[in-house]
């Protein structure tokens, strides 16, 4: 009979960078933009203009060899 084994790791994560990913987590197929993605992790922030998302998604892609985390431009 065939069998597989599913390796587990646990990866540990800044607060921002696990609260992008739960929130991707909750919805996915979902585009957001950078902005909505800030809003919705960090709502009581005052930097408004913040754009470090672009970093976040890049190291969380990195750390979950996730692929299916994807920018989208346009």
């Amino acid at each position: 009979m065939p069998s597989s084994v599913l390796a587990v790791s646990i990866i540990e994560l800044p607060p921002m960078e696990f609260d992008v990913f739960h929130l991707l987590v909750q919805r996915p197929g979902r585009v957001f933009s950078q902005r909505e993605i800030y809003e919705l992790v960090d709502p009581d922030s005052f930097d408004s203009s913040w754009t470090g998302i672009s970093s976040i998604i890049y190291e969380l892609r990195h750390k979950l060899n996730a692929d299916f985390i994807q920018i989208v431009y346009g």
